[in-house]
């Protein structure tokens, strides 16, 4: 088990934490009412660990000021070594450009809904890392806090007729920015490896 990995148990709500004992995750959104509730990933480290981000949505922050986050920070290692990363299951609030180029567009000088949701879950880390340091001694969690250690999904089950599902060459090499998430249709209770998912 990683240091961090234990750290984050002994601090973080039991019901927030995802162990990965069978190096495969079920990653479930709570709402019942969204249409993308249900997705497998494949291949995590078992020393590693997964964060339910919406475990408890009280807020102190107003709109888009770090008030709403991911669904999910997965800890575990790809190609590049120690990696966390962000998934959102999106139902909702999904451009048809968005969805079929595979990475976020900005319309009117404003963002996709999800881009800082996704900067505000990479600064709940950057808490969490000093959390570690003050109250455990841990300073575990900073390698991931460097630029390039952290990677970014949208996960979506957006219907997209054939028109729109061509995707652009155009689209980043590496996800390792809100702004530059992949973005990715998936199907209820599809499974997905993990490395897939880390554009390194």
């Amino acid at each position: 088990m990683w240091k961090e990995t234990e750290v984050l148990k002994k601090i973080v709500a039991d019901a927030a934490c995802i162990s990965h004992d069978t190096g495969s995750l079920h990653l479930q959104e709570k709402d019942s009412s969204a249409s993308l509730r249900s997705v497998f990933i494949d291949k995590v480290s078992p020393e590693g660990i997964t964060l339910k981000l919406d475990y408890d949505s009280e807020s102190f922050f107003k709109h888009n000021y770090g008030n709403r986050r991911c669904d999910f920070i997965i800890l575990s290692r790809a190609k590049c070594g120690r990696v966390a990363l962000f998934i959102d299951l999106k139902s909702t609030g999904l451009s048809d450009a968005d969805a079929s180029e595979r990475f976020p567009h900005v319309f009117n000088n404003s963002e996709p809904d999800y881009v800082p949701q996704l900067r505000s879950s990479s600064c709940f880390l950057e808490f969490l890392n000093v959390v570690m340091k003050e109250f455990c001694s841990c300073g575990a969690l900073s390698h991931y806090i460097k630029k390039r250690r952290r990677f970014f999904v949208v996960l979506h089950n957006k219907n997209l007729n054939a028109i729109t599902r061509p995707i652009t060459a155009t689209r980043p090499k590496r996800n390792d920015e809100p702004k530059k998430a992949l973005i990715l249709h998936v199907d209820n209770d599809a499974h997905l490896n993990f490395e897939s998912l880390v554009l390194c």
